[in-house]
Protein backbone atom coordinates (compact mmCIF):
# COMPACT_ATOMS: atom_id res chain seq x y z
CA UNK A 1 0.00 0.00 0.00
CA UNK A 2 1.16 3.43 -0.82
CA UNK A 3 0.09 6.21 1.23
CA UNK A 4 0.09 10.38 0.35
CA UNK A 5 -1.52 13.46 1.40
CA UNK A 6 -2.35 16.57 -0.57
CA UNK A 7 -4.20 19.80 0.85
CA UNK A 8 -4.95 18.53 3.90
CA UNK A 9 -6.39 14.72 2.72
CA UNK A 10 -5.18 11.28 2.76
CA UNK A 11 -5.24 8.68 -0.13
CA UNK A 12 -4.17 5.24 -0.33
CA UNK A 13 -3.74 2.83 -3.35
CA UNK A 14 -2.71 -0.76 -3.60
CA UNK A 15 0.72 -0.89 -5.45
CA UNK A 16 -0.49 -3.45 -8.04
CA UNK A 17 -3.84 -1.96 -8.75
CA UNK A 18 -1.40 1.18 -9.47
CA UNK A 19 1.10 -1.60 -11.78
CA UNK A 20 -1.87 -2.95 -14.01
CA UNK A 21 -3.46 0.81 -14.44
CA UNK A 22 -0.65 2.39 -15.55
CA UNK A 23 0.84 -0.39 -18.04
CA UNK A 24 -2.01 -2.12 -18.96
CA UNK A 25 -5.12 0.52 -18.31
CA UNK A 26 -8.07 -0.01 -16.09
CA UNK A 27 -9.50 -3.29 -15.35
CA UNK A 28 -11.85 -4.50 -18.13
CA UNK A 29 -15.33 -4.28 -17.33
CA UNK A 30 -17.44 -0.56 -16.49
CA UNK A 31 -18.35 -1.95 -13.01
CA UNK A 32 -14.36 -1.80 -11.76
CA UNK A 33 -15.55 -3.96 -8.81
CA UNK A 34 -16.10 -6.93 -10.42
CA UNK A 35 -12.29 -7.23 -11.40
CA UNK A 36 -9.67 -7.88 -8.98
CA UNK A 37 -5.60 -6.54 -9.37
CA UNK A 38 -4.14 -10.66 -9.30
CA UNK A 39 -0.94 -11.91 -8.59
CA UNK A 40 -0.08 -14.79 -10.70
CA UNK A 41 1.39 -16.97 -8.05
CA UNK A 42 -0.50 -15.91 -4.80
CA UNK A 43 2.68 -13.55 -3.57
CA UNK A 44 1.20 -10.57 -2.91
CA UNK A 45 4.45 -8.96 -2.41
CA UNK A 46 5.65 -9.08 -5.72
CA UNK A 47 3.98 -6.88 -7.98
CA UNK A 48 6.15 -6.87 -10.96
CA UNK A 49 3.92 -6.54 -13.95
CA UNK A 50 4.79 -10.36 -15.73
CA UNK A 51 2.93 -11.55 -12.59
CA UNK A 52 -0.12 -8.95 -12.52
CA UNK A 53 -3.64 -9.68 -14.60
CA UNK A 54 -7.27 -8.16 -14.22
CA UNK A 55 -9.17 -11.23 -13.03
CA UNK A 56 -12.69 -11.84 -11.33
CA UNK A 57 -12.58 -13.19 -8.03
CA UNK A 58 -12.98 -16.84 -8.63
CA UNK A 59 -9.62 -16.20 -10.68
CA UNK A 60 -8.16 -14.41 -7.61
CA UNK A 61 -9.21 -17.42 -5.49
CA UNK A 62 -8.08 -20.06 -7.62
CA UNK A 63 -4.19 -18.68 -7.39
CA UNK A 64 -4.57 -19.01 -3.95
CA UNK A 65 -4.97 -22.79 -4.75
CA UNK A 66 -2.25 -23.25 -6.92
Amino acid sequence: MVYWRREGRRYARLIHRMVLETFVGPPPSQRRGEYHGCHEYGDIRDNRLAYLRWDTAAGNSLDNLR
